[in-house]
C-alpha cells in the first residue's frame, strides 16, 4: 500500500511537478493550492501519512497553520516544510523530530530522500512508543 502525501503548494506548476515526482516514486498524492484548502482536507480525511507544505500561502492559513492542524490529528506523522524565502525560516522555529525543511530550489532526489528519511524516523518513533525496551535486570 502506498503512502499518501498531502501536498500543499500555491504555485500550480511547482505543485504539478512535485505531484508527478511523488506519484512516479509510488506515493499517492492529494493536492491543495492553499493552506485553507489543506485544513479543510485535514478535517474531512484521516488518510494522510505525511505532509509536504510550502510555508508562505495565500489565504488565512499558511504552511505553519497546516502543519499544526496536521499534528493535532497525526502527532507522530512527518511534515516536510518547503520555502524559498529565508525570512520565513524564523516562522518555522525549532523543528520537531518528525519535521524537516527544504529550501527552494531543490531537486527531486533531495525531496524524495528527505521524505523517506522522515518516514523512517517516524516509523522508528512509533515503534519505540509501542514496544518500549524491557527493563534490564540489575
Amino acid at each position: 500500500m502506498s503512502k499518501c502525501v498531502l501536498l500543499v503548494e500555491d504555485e500550480g506548476l511547482i505543485r504539478l511537478t512535485l505531484a508527478e515526482t511523488l506519484e512516479d516514486a509510488g506515493y499517492t498524492v492529494v493536492e491543495a493550492g492553499t493552506g485553507d484548502e489543506a485544513c479543510e482536507l485535514l478535517r474531512t480525511s484521516e488518510r494522510f501519512d505525511l505532509l509536504l507544505t510550502d510555508i508562505q500561502m495565500p489565504g488565512s492559513a499558511d504552511g505553519i497553520d497546516v502543519a499544526r492542524n496536521f499534528h493535532e490529528r497525526h502527532p507522530d506523522r512527518p511534515v516536510l516544510f518547503m520555502t524559498g524565502r529565508p525570512d520565513m525560516l524564523t516562522r518555522v522555529g525549532r523543528l520537531s523530530s518528525s519535521e524537516a525543511l527544504l529550501r527552494k530550489p531543490f531537486g527531486s532526489k533531495q525531496m524524495l530522500t528527505a521524505l523517506e528519511s522522515l518516514l523512517l524516523r517516524s516509523a522508528h518513533i512509533c515503534a519505540t512508543k509501542r514496544d518500549p525496551q524491557p527493563n534490564t535486570p540489575r
